[in-house]
């Protein structure tokens, strides 16, 4: 639930509101699914111009 709100505020332009979030999701995601956070690694990196 926290990544796919991350998505819809990403693509609000809620930039800050959405990385805190993914930040969040992030840390459930590296326990129990890698494949998944790699994905939101990778969102992080677009929305901060990495």
């Amino acid at each position: 639930m926290l990544w796919q709100w991350s998505l819809a505020l990403g693509k609000k332009s809620n930039v800050e509101k959405a990385i805190n979030r993914t930040l969040k999701a992030l840390k459930i995601y590296a326990d129990i699914a890698p494949s998944e956070a790699s994905k939101i690694n990778a969102q992080i990196e677009e929305w901060v111009g990495i």
